[in-house]
């Protein structure tokens, strides 16, 4: 016999609902985040709306960070390997990771509001600072550490109320404020290839998969996402040397990918009690830190290993990681949920 997996709790819709209420009745006023009006229509959809703008500004300038290495490396950094300035990217993301868990533990005790001021500061900051930097150190602290704790002020607090607005739909309602990051990022880059991205997959693969997660399941679809993402790398993108089927790769993995962004954070909800959303969101993003640190100078080094022109190794590399993640995902839904075609 197959021994049993303890399984996770999950907090179904009626319980939630019922938790959602009971915490916007009760809260008391020296956490200055009362959660009454999760039951006004108005409410759900301008909280959506304001985090589908902070994530357009933000995320979306964070997403581009290929097109200020470009323009670093011809520029004010030209003397550097693109290994040594692709570190400012990696910096920036690795601080945004990991400023989750203590971001989502403050928007668990004093709500969002505060955090969202304080973000902004530190954003619009940052990119002053960026404009008159002239060494490799001033960018590192200033478009990476500024510049990435910024984001994750503005970004954490932007995405967690949702979840306490929408219980049936809430996917949905995070899918498309997600699909502002990809907005952001293609109107910064601004090029023919990244408008055919946005216009294919971008926008709508990570609203539509947050549509459907919600009716079949946020585990059974990122589970999905994620092993599709990694046989895109491994079998198509190894095989892609023409522009038709670079463009087709991209098509594919643009849409795998991007549905698996949507949906991470419902799938963190769907096993997190109200009161600990915040925190559980910011425990998830801060132990991406790591390799959101490492990942750009590992690729910047297996580039310059086989020469520039050869994306084999990097490839290989990011296929076999979303191939274990993907299985690391679907041990985590087993223990949810045994049974193989259950809605999780």
């Amino acid at each position: 016999m197959t021994p049993s997996c303890p399984a996770l709790p999950v907090y179904p819709t009626s319980e939630l609902e019922k938790s959602v209420t009971r915490d916007a009745t009760s809260s008391s006023p020296q956490h200055g985040n009362s959660y009454s009006s999760a039951t006004s229509k108005h409410s759900k959809y301008i909280t959506v709306s304001g985090a589908f703008l902070c994530l357009f500004c933000t995320f979306g300038q964070m997403n581009a960070f290929g097109t200020f290495q470009t323009w670093y490396e011809k520029h004010r950094l030209e003397q550097l390997s693109p290994s040594a300035i692709s570190w400012i990217g990696s910096t920036q993301f690795c601080v945004f990771f990991l400023s989750g868990a203590p971001i989502g533990r403050l928007f668990d005790t004093y709500g969002p509001r505060r955090l969202l001021m304080l973000g902004t500061f530190l954003f619009v900051l940052s990119i002053m600072l960026v404009s008159i930097a002239t060494e490799f150190w001033e960018l590192l602290l200033a478009h990476g550490f500024l510049f990435g704790l910024g984001v994750g002020m503005l970004f954490y607090p932007s995405i967690a109320p949702i979840s306490t607005h929408f219980i049936k739909y809430r996917a949905t309602a995070i899918g498309i404020a997600m699909s502002g990051s990809s907005i952001g990022t293609s109107i910064i880059r601004y090029s023919t290839t990244i408008i055919l991205n946005f216009l294919i997959h971008q926008r709508w693969c990570r609203i539509a998969p947050s549509y459907l997660s919600d009716h079949f399941g946020h585990f059974n679809l990122l589970i999905t996402a994620a092993l599709l993402s990694g046989v895109c790398c491994t079998a198509f993108w190894l095989c892609a040397k023409r522009l038709p089927a670079i463009l087709a790769f991209s098509a594919l993995y643009g849409c795998f990918s991007g549905a698996f962004i949507s949906l991470v954070n419902p799938c963190v909800f769907e096993i997190s009690h109200v009161s600990d959303m915040g925190s559980r969101m910011g425990l998830l993003y801060s132990m991406i830190a790591a390799p959101s640190l490492v990942g750009g100078p590992i690729a910047g080094a297996l580039l310059a290993r086989e020469n520039r022109n050869n994306f084999t190794g990097m490839t290989v590399f990011a296929g076999i990681a979303l191939l274990i993640g993907s299985l690391f995902i679907f041990v985590a839904r087993l223990r949810i949920d045994q049974r193989f075609f259950a809605r999780v």
